[in-house]
């Protein structure tokens, strides 16, 4: 049969690094060791308490993730101690606690203290390997049942944390009854207080040990020229206002940083007025060297008070490998002219704004892999008075990624445009709604000041059916 395939640093007689096949339904345990040397090594490594990934590179030059490791420190209670802790499960977990994505797995740990080799009173160290092979064969969901490889996939593909935990036990002389059983980092200090055993408190904590996955992932965001980080609020206001005159035209320039660490191509995909029905109005690939920027400058562009809508890696698969918890910073609104402030002169008897909102579309069809896919909806601010100064209204737009709020100005008988985006690769129904009001001023006609709630379906493809003959399994045996 195949062997799996998994890179995986291992420590054998002798300490050599070296590469190992992966097991079936079996994790690695390392023989502890008491070398200071070694134990130094590991140190300066900065591989003690986390998790260490364990990658190679494929043929584009991206490196994959392909196993990890990670050491703890133990120490064997003296002979005549009466209080004593053993490690009696360990965890892993992909993605957090609270994703419907995120899946699990526990296993025995009773061989991994090796405490019965080991002299009484002597600290020793320890290490885990695992590889893809055994994330193939042991997680499971929420629920309890077994993860497909698919869905390992997944979950690696759209999680960039691995959180690794632990059962400990704090016992007496009969380890089947336990003083204390701490299954969380929280209960450690608690559980060494109630028993004297506040000495190894730090040592038992090194069994819950998270680390970030390091993946040479690109992160592109659009930002304003010269803006060295995205944020939230260019999703649903203007991250910059182009002056100029109403009804001429100019260059609009911007930049596509790149704030993770690998070089990368991307798309950079531009809809007017954040309508994402409409035509494309501009799209460009380019590409953005890790930690750097590129500047995107379209020509000739109309100043009519609307938006540009900007978006990066618009299907999420340019590239692929671009984190998906990053990818919500992939996307930015321009004003096109316009005031970017704000005159409240008072208007006789009062003002008349109303809103009306326009989906992108009503429904969005999900990969069967999960990426998430872009929903939005472009509101319509109206003056519908008659008077000639300007007035500031206050848009609050509700929706999936939370309340949005933006100021719009306003001259009589004059709209405006706001566009509210989200991106999720979560099946539903997700609602939205907005509504505006005079800022210091009397609306003279309330009834239209709010929109009914607008309704987005997103549904999740099915994978295509398996050929006859597919098993739709992978596996083998290491030796």
């Amino acid at each position: 049969m195949a062997k799996l395939k998994g890179l995986i640093i291992g420590v054998l007689a002798g300490f050599i690094i070296g590469i190992l096949p992966a097991p079936v339904l079996a994790y690695v345990f390392y023989p502890p060791t008491t070398d200071q040397s070694e134990v130094q090594r590991i140190i300066n490594k900065g591989a003690m308490d986390r998790l260490e990934p364990c990658t190679q590179p494929d043929e584009t030059g991206f490196k994959e993730f392909v196993g990890a490791t990670y050491w703890t420190k133990s120490t064997k209670a003296s002979k005549n101690s009466s209080i004593k802790y053993r490690t009696t499960q360990l965890k892993i977990r992909i993605g957090p606690a609270d994703h419907p994505n995120s899946l699990y797995t526990a296993f025995d740990a009773s061989d991994f203290s090796m405490q019965d080799k080991m002299d009484y009173g002597q600290v020793y160290y320890s290490m885990v390997g695992i590889t893809m092979g055994d994330f193939y064969n042991r997680m499971t969901k929420a629920d309890g049942t077994r993860a497909s490889k698919k869905e390992v996939d997944l979950a690696f593909e759209q999680f960039d944390m691995i959180y690794v935990g632990a059962t400990v036990a704090i016992y007496s002389t009969d380890i089947n009854h336990p003083l204390q059983t701490i299954n969380t980092l929280s209960e450690v200090d608690a559980a060494c207080a109630a028993t004297g055993f506040g000495a190894y408190a730090d040592e038992m904590k090194t069994r819950w040990n998270a680390q970030l996955i390091i993946r040479d992932r690109p992160d592109f965001s659009p930002v304003p020229s010269g803006a060295t980080s995205w944020q939230e609020k260019y999703l649903t206001e203007p991250a910059f206002v182009v002056d100029g005159s109403i009804g001429s035209t100019k260059d609009v320039q911007f930049d596509i940083i790149n704030t993770g660490i690998f070089s990368d191509i991307t798309d950079v995909l531009i809809w007017r007025e954040g309508n994402f029905e409409e035509e494309i109005y501009y799209e460009k690939e380019i590409k953005v060297e890790a930690g750097d920027r590129n500047t995107i400058t379209i020509p000739d562009v109309k100043l009519d008070e609307s938006f540009l809508a900007i978006k990066v890696n618009v299907d999420g698969v340019t590239p692929s490998h671009e984190a998906q918890t990053a990818q919500f910073n992939n996307m930015m609104l321009i004003q096109l002219g316009g005031s970017s402030g704000s005159n409240n002169a008072a208007v006789s008897g009062g003002v008349d704004l109303a809103i009306t909102g326009k989906l992108s579309r009503s429904s969005v069809s999900i990969p069967p892999n999960g990426t998430p896919m872009s929903g939005s909806i472009t509101y319509t601010i109206t003056r519908k008075d008659s008077g000639t100064d300007l007035v500031t209204g206050v848009v609050t737009m509700y929706g999936p990624v939370g309340t949005k709020t933006a100021t719009v100005t306003l001259t009589g008988g004059q709209s405006i445009k706001q566009a509210y985006l989200f991106k999720t690769g979560v099946p539903g129904t997700y609602q939205m709604s907005a509504q505006v009001w005079p800022s210091g001023q009397n609306e003279l006609n309330p009834t239209d000041n709010c929109t009914p709630p607008y309704i987005m379906t997103f549904t999740k493809q099915a994978y295509p059916e398996r050929k006859d003959g597919d098993s739709g399994i992978e596996g083998g045996l290491g030796g």
